[in-house]
């Protein structure tokens, strides 16, 4: 785990402290990541990511561009979903933004096929290809299940897959507690390939929900992330998994 690297947050009074906490640090560490010669930064999606957003200071960054690098996670009911995201991230730099106006999970190989020749999305997907910096939470299935669309086809999504061994969802893709993704042989999500996401030099995490250890694990393991942002007693209960 050598190349992963670990801001610890330390814990505010109660839990609404040290969230607020994590997403004020983990603005400043990206803001300084956008100014470092930084040309395409891609999003996800969630709560967390819409807290770190909402923390970050307003300059203009006009050659920076903001796209999706995966499609929309349909969760219309949430101001945190994907498109709105990238357009929230790109107004606070006066930036340009791509969205990827597909759904995230396209269970019909030929239809997904189909979609990436299609002109707009092969752009933004051209675009997410070369991005410096990427942000990303950190899911679970539990959090895919929120989603009716997603939890009326999970084993559409995610045939044959032993739900047992899932520690954790990243950019779409369940992966085990070693770091493995479980479905690379029948990857159902319209993204760029996970090998194009592991080009990106920085792909920074912003982890909030205390449950989420065994997910840290698998990420850190699997050298799925390069930066990790986590409160204190997340980090602790890390260690403590760790025999450290």
């Amino acid at each position: 785990m050598q190349n992963n690297l670990l801001f610890v947050v330390c814990d505010g009074s109660n839990d609404i402290e040290t969230s607020e906490e994590l997403s004020q640090s983990a603005a400043l560490i990206v803001e300084k990541m956008f100014k470092n010669n930084c040309r395409v930064v891609g999003t996800s999606w969630g709560e967390a990511i819409y807290s770190l957003v909402d923390c970050l200071h307003s300059f203009p960054l006009e050659s920076v561009k903001f796209t999706q690098f995966m499609g929309e996670n349909m969760k219309y009911n949430s101001t945190a979903g994907s498109m709105r995201m990238v357009e929230k991230i790109a107004s606070k730099f006066s930036s340009e933004f791509l969205t990827l106006p597909a759904p995230l999970y396209i269970v019909n190989n030929n239809t997904r096929q189909g979609l990436y020749a299609e002109p707009s999305i092969e752009h933004t997907l051209n675009i997410a290809k070369k991005m410096d910096v990427l942000l990303t939470g950190l899911g679970t299935i539990r959090s895919l299940q929120s989603i009716p669309i997603w939890k009326e086809n999970l084993s559409r999504i995610f045939p044959n897959l032993d739900m047992g061994k899932v520690a954790g969802l990243i950019y779409g893709r369940p992966f085990d507690i070693d770091g493995s993704i479980l479905n690379s042989a029948d990857d159902k999500v319209l993204a760029i390939n996970i090998k194009e996401v592991l080009n990106t030099p920085k792909r920074v995490c912003l982890v909030r929900s205390k449950s989420k250890t065994q997910a840290i694990l698998g990420i850190l393991r699997g050298k799925l992330i390069t930066d990790i942002i986590l409160s204190e007693t997340l980090a602790y209960r890390v260690l403590s998994e760790l025999n450290l």
